[in-house]
């Protein structure tokens, strides 16, 4: 006996199929405005169907690389065809464990969740940024009175003014050349479009950063690209309430584009980013003399520098308020120079700790941290007081001290460099302006754990009840 399906029994049928991810995946491709700078290097596709893959600039590496963005659910396939030669391809952070199969000039893998990724023929140079988004939900609507809308195509606004109760929107396939300041109260920033700097030589954007937020109150940052700037790109400045959260740096196109500057701000969270730049990814600083810094929270991010640290916490500060209470947990570090020797000044680090100007510092933990090095460097860690030189600042007195100061499963995979000068740096000046309470448990290069015997371990003088740990026992 044949039996036929009602219609209620297909919708069920189809229910059932729209669990399984692959039967209902649905794909939003953003197409580039016309005048756009495209990518010479690669042409992706996405279940077959071509998305657009943009041009950024370097000044460092071979001065080149691409991004390419789209929203998905469900399971996708990734195409990535390059005119640049294979054979020495990664796919980084390791953490995402992407293993595509290469047929000649193509690289072939599925995608079975949001995820952001480097893809390198050739290590550092020329690599294409993909960023694979979730679709988009909670878009404002063109017309509202509070809602500044960018749609698709290329915009000059200049600089963007925002006020309390504002958001300002970049639609997929928007290219925005401008900057953004803030002042006021629940503001927000979102959208899959790109703010673009590229128009504006070193230092001489329409305004100082490129998205700036002063003494602003729940600030909401998401998604949106950035692309490009002429200095400092994402900076808080006297801030309470600020979540950075999905949002991707493209940067390094000059020199100071710090990636996202803490400045005197509290409760900050930045979540999911992703952040390629030539000088620092993320900073803390301490600009105003009374205002502290505190309550940082970094989850999630995958991060790159080309010329400078990715952590800098404390290098212009002068706040008597202290600078404390920072976390950080499930970071990629992808590359990052780790140049000059351990007391060197100017040295390259992923984390600087380095507090001037006789502020205190506290109360620091980062955990679960992956950083690949392939770069031939080694530099993880260094915890000094000092006293800010350069640039005419004239400083002469170090931070007050360093306190209470965990790092947790740190582990550096990659190729070795006998070299280098050493992975961790922990010291104080003198007596008033000591280094006290910082433990490193399980940090591991090469399979190694960290040690006090290691020669490439350097605790000198005033710093006291510091511990290194490994497989859960004292390693000293």
């Amino acid at each position: 006996m044949r039996t036929s399906l009602t219609p209620i029994g297909i919708l069920v049928c189809l229910s059932i199929l729209c669990i399984i991810p692959e039967a209902c995946a649905e794909v939003t491709r953003y197409p580039a405005p016309l005048g756009s700078r495209m990518s010479a290097d690669y042409a992706v596709s996405i279940d077959g169907m071509p998305i657009a893959a943009y041009a950024a600039t370097t000044h460092l590496r071979d001065g080149k690389y691409s991004y390419a963005y789209f929203d998905f659910s469900g399971s996708v396939t990734v195409s990535i065809k390059s005119t640049l030669p294979l054979s020495h391809w990664r796919v980084l952070p390791l953490s995402a464990r992407i293993v595509p199969h290469v047929r000649g000039d193509t690289l072939e893998f599925t995608l079975n969740k949001p995820v952001d990724l480097s893809i390198e023929p050739d290590g550092p140079n020329s690599p294409l940024l993909l960023f694979a988004n979730p679709p988009e939900v909670g878009a404002p609507k063109p017309g509202d009175p509070n809602v500044i809308y960018f749609g698709p195509g290329i915009h000059h606004p200049g600089l963007i003014r925002l006020g309390s109760h504002q958001t300002l929107y970049l639609s997929g396939g928007s290219v925005v050349n401008g900057a953004i300041e803030a002042r006021g109260d629940d503001i927000t920033v979102c959208g899959r479009g790109v703010l673009l700097g590229e128009d504006w030589p070193w230092n001489k954007g329409p305004a100082e950063y490129m998205a700036s937020f002063e003494g602003c109150r729940n600030v909401n940052m998401r998604d949106v690209i950035l692309q490009g700037s002429w200095y400092w790109t994402i900076v808080p400045q006297g801030c309470r309430s600020v979540n950075i959260d999905h949002v991707r740096v493209c940067g390094s196109r000059v020199e100071n584009d710090d990636g996202i500057d803490v400045c005197n701000s509290v409760d900050v969270t930045i979540r999911d980013c992703f952040i390629r730049t030539d000088d620092d990814c993320i900073a803390v600083k301490g600009l105003d003399r009374t205002q502290p810094s505190e309550g940082l929270l970094v989850e999630g991010c995958t991060l790159w520098t080309d010329r400078a640290n990715v952590f800098r916490i404390g290098f212009e500060c002068e706040t008597s308020g202290g600078i404390r209470s920072i976390t950080g947990r499930n970071l990629d570090v992808l590359h990052y120079p780790g140049r000059g020797s351990m007391d060197e000044y100017w040295s390259t680090w992923v984390w600087y700790i380095q507090p001037c100007d006789e502020t205190a510092m506290a109360d620091i933990e980062f955990n679960n941290v992956r950083i690949d090095n392939r770069d031939g460097v080694q530099n993880l860690i260094k915890i000094l007081p000092m006293i800010r030189k350069g640039w005419g600042w004239g400083g002469n007195r170090p931070g007050k001290y360093v306190r209470n100061v965990r790092f947790k499963d740190i582990l550096l995979t990659g190729s070795s460099a006998e070299t280098a000068p050493g992975i961790i740096f922990a010291s104080g000046v003198d007596a008033e302006h000591a280094v006290d309470g910082i433990s490193f448990e399980n940090v591991v290069r090469y399979g190694k754990p960290a040690s006090e015997r290691d020669p490439s371990v350097h605790i000198g003088p005033f710093a006291t009840h510091v511990t290194l740990t490994a497989n859960g026992g004292a390693s000293n």
